[in-house]
């Protein structure tokens, strides 16, 4: 892969409200506006709410973004699209392109979860896989051959950014009361997105980032103020964690966050159930870190809510858990949410 294929902006920024407005009228036609519902557990004080982003056609917020950054493209698309991710990206920009008929690539490291690639491809994309070095160098140079067609970044974009940012508004339009909202921390698409928001719409909120305690490069570079490279141990959670904040997105990450916590595997498995028991809704781990966050006592606030961004878990490890197990190691770091 040598040639750059067309792309979005290397260096992406926080959208206003206009193209907040203009994100949410794009993805009107295909994506679900997602239930806000309340998650009921004895014992905290705090009112906790369920952004419910496993609900999209694909099980994952992605989808949001995905479509915001194709659709918006005003490009003729003809050699297709692509993207490089581990997972729920990968199905996002699947979906879409799917729905408009033109081709979908992606690029993914080897050894990255099956199941969510094993979707992607059902919906018609190819799959192709490079070295784990190979993956790394285009996430952080955004750089792809021509052939591959158009490029997008699963965080660094714009559009992306502007996609997610419509999570926020439909949260508050929902629970005008809420103070605080927790998200997963993966590449930093979804926190900008909440980030950006929440400066158009209520800049009282307060945005948690939640990071697994397998992988925390945001806590670090928030102590460091600046990214740094981290040491990540084996974990069963995917979507989250990396070994390091991509340099773009620092800027924006850092621009309004109001704290960033991490939780164990065991506090992820048990909020997982909690999800399920209580809420009858699935979450995959990344998903329900929020949660584990608030029920750990790591956030407070008078009205919660936490994004869950996605359902996407292996069945064999759904049941583990239920069970009261935390599962095997998937891989390590998957720098997608």
């Amino acid at each position: 892969m040598t040639s750059q294929a067309t792309t979005t902006n290397r260096a992406p920024s926080l959208p206003s409200m206009t193209e907040i407005l203009k994100a949410q009228e794009t993805i009107r036609p295909y994506c679900c506006r997602t239930p806000l519902v309340r998650l009921d557990i004895e014992g905290v004080d705090s009112e906790i709410y369920l952004k419910l982003e496993g609900l999209q056609p694909i099980g994952a917020f992605k989808l949001r973004a995905a479509v915001n950054a194709i659709v918006r493209s005003n490009l003729a698309l003809n050699n297709g699209v692509c993207t490089a991710s581990t997972g729920n990206m990968a199905q996002g920009v699947a979906w879409i392109a799917k729905q408009l008929g033109i081709p979908a690539r992606v690029i993914v490291p080897r050894g990255s979860d099956q199941m969510k690639l094993s979707s992607a491809r059902r919906m018609g994309a190819e799959i192709h896989f490079v070295s784990p070095s190979e993956w790394w160098d285009i996430m952080t140079t955004h750089e792809v051959d021509d052939q591959w067609g158009y490029f997008v970044h699963p965080v660094a974009n714009s559009e992306v950014i502007a996609g997610n940012a419509t999570i926020f508004k439909e949260i508050v339009e929902d629970l005008p009361g809420v103070d605080t909202v927790v998200t997963p921390f993966g590449g930093g698409g979804l926190l900008s997105g909440l980030i950006a928001g929440r400066n158009a719409f209520r800049p009282d909120t307060r945005i948690v980032a939640c990071e697994s305690d397998a992988a925390t490069p945001l806590a670090h570079a928030i102590a460091a103020n600046g990214p740094v490279r981290v040491t990540c141990t084996p974990s069963f959670v995917t979507g989250m964690g990396s070994p390091i904040v991509l340099e773009e997105m620092w800027p924006l990450v850092s621009s309004g966050l109001n704290g960033c916590v991490d939780v164990s595997q065991q506090s992820i498995c048990a909020a997982i159930r909690a999800i399920f028991e209580r809420a009858h809704a699935v979450a995959e781990g990344a998903g329900a870190a929020p949660v584990a966050a608030v029920l750990d006592g790591k956030i407070t606030g008078r009205k919660i809510a936490c994004v869950i961004s996605g359902a996407n878990i292996d069945a064999d490890k759904f049941v583990s858990i239920l069970s009261g197990f935390v599962p095997q190691p998937s891989i390590i770091g998957t720098y997608d949410d």
